[in-house]
């Protein structure tokens, strides 16, 4: 960017997260908001689904579908980095894996 503003980014990540890990039932990002699982059973509004697009080593490309179980927010400093910990199908075999 030429202004410092990525080297900034990286040395608060380098630092690490601080203590502060909030956990979230429902979480808004760019104007989409996603659900837990466990949200999603005792709500109308539903959106705990997933989908994410992934090239493996062999430069074979795969779908992976989902469910969102938890999310966290990492702190690192002025920067906040959401996790979803989720339930994945292959839906091209392989069954379900946790990650």
């Amino acid at each position: 960017m030429g202004d410092g503003t990525i080297a900034e980014q990286l040395q608060w990540l380098a630092r690490g997260p601080s203590m502060t890990i909030m956990q979230y039932q429902g979480y808004e990002i760019n104007g989409y908001t996603f659900y837990t699982r466990a949200q999603d059973e005792k709500s109308t509004n539903q959106n705990s689904g997933v989908r994410i697009d992934a090239i493996g080593n062999d430069g074979n490309k795969d779908s992976y579908f989902g469910v969102i179980e938890e999310i966290w927010e990492l702190e690192y400093g002025p920067l906040m980095i959401p996790l979803f910990r989720c339930q994945w199908v292959n839906r091209a075999g392989g069954g379900i894996t946790i990650d």
